[in-house]
């Protein structure tokens, strides 16, 4: 019987330790097959290694590309993508157009209205006699007449108070002049209104027929 054969029941000399202990390697009696197998397994065990590197690079391309195609596909197109609302815009430029040119018509419109009035006064200015009114009467009209040219006289003796009082009022706010000069001023037109309306008043007793009454030879003469 061989040795391999007789390998469990031999229990001897130290070769029959020798043999044994390298009789699961494949190798009886000796190291280096035993040395070649452990390189074939190394060399199967980097294999597989590179292998599953392979294969996961191979995924993670996979899936980046599935990434891409995703994105492409989900790309907004040009039914998906809002218009530029350009009418809106226009109508708002419009509108603040059309405001800006309302403001400026108002603003020219109001001056225009001032510069008209400064002329309208101007106009009764000139017409004024020294008293402050105008002088409407004539010979030959009614009693009635003369008395509602004397009511009209006494409104317009009542306006040019009221702005020569109100143009007093403003140089006093201004400081131009002072409060004691203010109601020497309008102390001054309040005097002059009264004297204007009594010329008026003797105008019109002279134009009703009666410049011979007591009143009228006391005040107009």
């Amino acid at each position: 019987m061989s040795r391999t054969r007789s390998l469990g029941r031999y229990k001897g000399a130290s070769f029959a330790e020798e043999f044994k202990s390298h009789s699961k390697g494949f190798s009886p009696m000796f190291k280096g097959p035993s040395n070649a197998m452990q390189d074939q397994m190394d060399d199967m065990v980097n294999i597989t290694e590179q292998m599953r590197n392979e294969l996961r690079r191979e995924r993670e391309d996979s899936e980046i590309h599935e990434r891409k195609e995703q994105m492409a596909n989900n790309k907004p197109t040009s039914e998906d993508t809002v218009p530029e609302r350009l009418g809106d815009r226009r109508a708002s430029i419009d509108s603040y157009k059309a405001g800006a040119k309302k403001a400026k018509e108002e603003a020219e419109a109001a001056k225009l209205a001032e510069e008209e009035a400064e002329a309208e006064k101007e106009k009764l200015m000139e017409e004024y006699t020294k008293d402050g009114y105008t002088d409407d009467y004539k010979e030959g009209m009614t009693s009635k007449e003369a008395k509602l040219e004397h009511k009209e006289n006494k409104g317009e003796l009542k306006d040019r108070y009221k702005v020569a009082k109100g143009e007093a009022k403003d140089r006093k706010k201004s400081g131009e002049i002072t409060g004691k000069e203010f109601r020497a001023i309008k102390k001054e037109e309040k005097s002059k209104k009264k004297a204007s309306k009594t010329s008026s008043k003797c105008k019109k007793k002279a134009a009703q027929g009666k410049s011979g009454k007591k009143w009228y030879a006391k005040n107009c003469t």
